[in-house]
């Protein structure tokens, strides 16, 4: 997996539904090889999502495949990697986007995953800043309050398929979170983001989990909501909605050889916009 973190220039104007943009000004950089492989899977194999620190906007751009068995994709995935990773200007609503890369970091799924079984303390609580709007869709209506399940629900869906290991039994796990992950504290209001002529409920704020179980599944629990960090909670995550970002007491950072290019100069605390 990798993700790239860019700075916009500060006098930046977004227009509105920024984030259906980007995704689309994105399928056009990746071309048509890759561009019809994401079409076809129900889930994208990226997440994007805008925020704001200091006054300034970031984008940040998670590319969330692993080993490709398939050269076409594989060789179109390394392709767009690298322009990526010299991108500096993006064509976008028929103008160009200056953009300044800021951090880029390569992590392995397998990495992730050891550290936080293996090394990361079981945290008991949980903090979540919900940087960009996140919203569930539930018998054909959008509902925007993150309740801790539909969370649970939405990260064991995007990942239980990727690591198998990790869920023998998705259902059993997806009950465990209705008792084992408690709202503390909330802090959060909802915004209306505009897709395709639509306008979607979404919460942007700050929410605290109690984490109520044994250290084993507390682990789990912190290793989801971390790879929520790439992937995004909930619907619409490849659109610029659902990113989010989570800290723990105890948490250690991944090892610096799961890291590569990581610039000091890339935003630490943000604020959602």
């Amino acid at each position: 997996m990798e993700r790239f973190t860019y700075a916009l220039a500060p006098d930046t104007s977004l227009p509105k539904g920024i984030g259906y943009k980007l995704y689309g000004a994105l399928n056009d950089l990746a071309g048509p090889v890759l561009a019809a492989h994401w079409h076809r899977l129900q889930q994208a194999e990226i997440h994007q999502h805008l925020f704001v620190k200091e006054g300034r906007f970031y984008w940040r751009l998670a590319l969330l495949a692993d080993d490709e068995p398939d050269l076409a994709l594989r060789s179109a995935r390394e392709d767009l990697a690298r322009r990526l990773a010299g991108l500096t200007r993006l064509p976008v609503d028929g103008s160009d986007l200056a953009l300044q890369v800021v951090e880029r970091v390569s992590l392995s799924r397998t990495a992730i995953l050891h550290h936080h079984l293996s090394h990361q303390a079981p945290a008991d609580r949980l903090t979540l800043t919900l940087r960009a709007p996140l919203a569930f869709k539930r018998a054909g209506h959008y509902d925007p309050l993150p309740q801790p399940e539909l969370m649970a629900q939405s990260l064991i869906n995007r990942w239980a398929p990727l690591l198998p290991e990790l869920a023998a039994d998705p259902a059993r796990l997806r009950a465990h979170a209705a008792t084992s992950l408690l709202p503390a504290q909330m802090r959060l209001r909802t915004t209306a983001v505009p897709i395709k002529g639509s306008h979607i409920p979404g919460s942007l704020g700050d929410m605290t989990l109690l984490l109520k179980a044994r250290p084993p599944l507390r682990r789990l629990w912190g290793l989801f909501f971390a790879l929520g960090e790439w992937s995004g909670i909930g619907v619409k995550t490849a659109l610029g909605m659902g990113g989010i970002s989570v800290m723990a007491p105890g948490w250690t950072s991944l090892p610096a050889n799961a890291m590569i290019d990581s610039s000091s100069t890339a935003p630490q605390e943000t604020t959602d916009i």
